[in-house]
């Protein structure tokens, strides 16, 4: 068996929101300085307070897809938005999630993104792995979120 000389960096931020034009300049850095082979972007749910700027939600995203491709980075994953738990009291409207989740779908395949989709895979039991504020995944979410991304990996990337 060959040893993995795999480096994970997390340089995502609570609370950031993709439309900020900081967050860009943010990851620019990020990925310039790392030079990164593959990149997972999850984004989006902090902008959604109202359905208003799904656009521009979803274009600030694409364009941090774009800057990943300009910097030759070999595969980038985008990961959609997770189901909101009903009744929570940072909840979204469903219908804003699954436009936000349609659009960002397109937006990935228009950059030759892996579009990752943990919507689908929660949506059975939402109440299992969303909290109670109708927004954060519990421990039970945020395992699944893992396990759906790995999946996507392994079915993307080469594996020895």
């Amino acid at each position: 068996a060959q040893a993995s000389n795999l480096v994970v960096t997390n340089d995502g931020l609570s609370g950031e929101k993709a439309r900020n034009p900081l967050t860009l300049t943010r990851f620019a850095n990020s990925v310039a300085n790392g030079r990164p082979d593959v990149v997972l972007i999850m984004h989006g749910y902090n902008d959604l307070e109202d359905g208003s700027v799904i656009s521009d939600t979803v274009s600030a995203v694409d364009a941090l897809m774009a800057e990943a491709r300009n910097r030759r980075v070999g595969r980038v994953f985008v990961i959609n938005l997770a189901p909101p738990r009903p009744g929570g009291v940072n909840s979204r409207p469903t219908s804003t999630i699954t436009a936000f989740n349609d659009r960002l779908q397109r937006a990935a395949a228009g950059e030759g993104a892996v579009y990752v989709d943990i919507y689908s895979a929660m949506l059975s039991s939402v109440s299992t792995y969303i909290g109670a504020d109708g927004l954060h995944p519990n421990e039970a979410g945020y395992r699944k979120i893992a396990e759906t991304v790995m999946a996507a990996i392994q079915a993307n990337l080469e594996v020895r």
